[in-house]
């Protein structure tokens, strides 16, 4: 009988996964009120039935699967995980998310079209979770690192243009900072052709959990672009350091390899060097 009850749980859990990601709320709703029936009938029969052991291992592993297989379920009945990661990212770019609401302009640079037009209430509530849930969702957003984390953990230089993402999902650089911000050395002209010719980032490129590192199992050699207004020096010191790379810190804007071919192209032979040793 335990064995039967563990099996009807199990079936029960795959028809309300089922439900859940065809988003079929009646069909949901009935699973669960068949699911609590049956669960109500395995909790009497282990409860009552004192004359003989029941199978321990069956408990226990039906749980378990339980449990596993209810961390595939889709975002459904709530949608609160939206905030959660929303508030890790907030902390990680080292912003009280007591603060600010959601659709505050502060907080533009750490939009994206996967989180943000999910979150409930986020053009006039701040979060409502207390500290020892922030820092639990600050923990899964260094568990789970993306560039955007990354990116947004200093604060960005005022002639940085990475503008948020748009409608379709793509990011592109404010034209009236690309010069300043992306190609400083270069002249007015070429920087013009630059920003036409360069495309837009899929959001996507930016928002994708970071789940294997290259440097952990690969030397890594590394330049610092001190003028770099696109991405902070500091955070590149920081990631470089972190890789155990070796560093070489140039005099330019991002388009270091540009300005300082020469230069750019030593590290990259000494590099290459250095492996096939």
């Amino acid at each position: 009988m335990v064995s039967l009850l563990a099996a009807l749980l199990l079936a029960g859990e795959a028809a309300g996964l089922a439900a859940q990601f065809g988003r079929d709320l009646t069909a949901f709703i009935i699973v669960a009120v068949l699911q609590g029936i049956v669960w109500a009938a395995a909790a009497a029969v282990v409860t009552r039935s004192t004359d003989r052991p029941h199978p321990l291992a069956v408990i226990l592993g039906t749980a378990i699967l339980l449990r596993l297989l209810a961390l595939s379920a889709p975002v459904f009945l709530s949608d609160d995980i939206n905030r959660y990661i929303w508030d890790g990212r907030v902390q990680a770019a080292g912003i009280n998310p007591y603060r600010y609401i959601p659709a505050d302009p502060d907080l533009a640079r750490l939009r994206d079209e996967a989180i943000y037009p999910n979150i409930n209430r986020n053009n006039y509530a701040p979060t409502i979770y207390p500290p020892v849930a922030q820092m639990l969702f600050l923990l899964a957003n260094r568990v789970g690192e993306t560039v955007l984390a990354l990116a947004t953990s200093v604060p960005p230089a005022k002639e940085n243009g990475i503008l948020p993402p748009d409608a379709a999902g793509f990011i592109y650089y404010d034209k009236a900072k690309f010069h300043a911000g992306f190609v400083a050395e270069q002249t007015r002209p070429k920087a013009d052709f630059m920003y036409a010719s360069q495309g837009p980032i899929s959001v996507k490129a930016f928002v994708t959990p970071l789940t294997e590192a290259a440097w952990k199992t690969k030397p890594s050699f590394a330049i610092v672009a001190t003028e770099d207004k696109s991405i902070d020096p500091n955070l590149e010191r920081k990631m470089y350091k972190r890789a155990g790379a070796k560093v070489t810190e140039l005099k330019g804007s991002h388009t270091i390899f540009m300005a300082n071919a020469k230069a750019v192209t030593d590290v990259i032979e000494a590099a290459a060097k250095t492996i096939n040793k």
